[in-house]
Formats: C-alpha cells, sequence, structure tokens
C-alpha cells in the first residue's frame, strides 16, 4: 500500500511538470501570434479588397457567393461591413 501511494505521488508530480512545460508552449505560440497580428490582419485586408475587386469586375456573376465570402471575411473584422453583406446577402434570398 506504501508504495501505491508513492507511485501516485510521483505520477502526480511528472504530470503537473509535464503541464506546465505544454502551458509555456502554448503561451509562447500566442505571444508569437500576437506579434504577427498586424500581419494577419494585412492578409485579411488584401484578400477582403481582391473579393471586392472580383465582384465589382463581375457584378452579374454568383453574388450570392461573393456576399457571403465577404460577409465571412468581415464578420470579425469589421462588423458594419459583414452586416452590409448579410443585409445583401438577405435581399437575394428572399
Amino acid at each position: 500500500m506504501r508504495y501505491a501511494g508513492l507511485f501516485l505521488v510521483l505520477c502526480y508530480l511528472s504530470m503537473t511538470g509535464y503541464s506546465q512545460k505544454f502551458t509555456a508552449a502554448l503561451l509562447n505560440q500566442l505571444d508569437s501570434a500576437i506579434v504577427d497580428a498586424p500581419h494577419y490582419d494585412q492578409e485579411k485586408i488584401k484578400k477582403n479588397s481582391l473579393l471586392h475587386d472580383e465582384l465589382l469586375k463581375n457584378p452579374s456573376g454568383h453574388l450570392y457567393n461573393y456576399y457571403l465570402d465577404l460577409y465571412n471575411g468581415y464578420y470579425i473584422f469589421n462588423y458594419d461591413s459583414a452586416y452590409t453583406y448579410a443585409r445583401r446577402l438577405q435581399r437575394l434570398a428572399i
């Protein structure tokens, strides 16, 4: 019985050490993502701009798909624009 208790204590201590290393690694990844946030924002702006340009070049094309892509591109990034495309999607659906 004494060895079982010792075994459990050793297992617990090894798990807490591993979880601290794992948490530190995740926090490092999060820090690097936060530092790279402006780069991600620029990519999102560029993608949304390309979608908008495609829509202007081909206004009679698949409007629903363009509006949906633009809505998905904006819904977290820029609420006002996302709302605009959601309304356009709604008008097309009716």
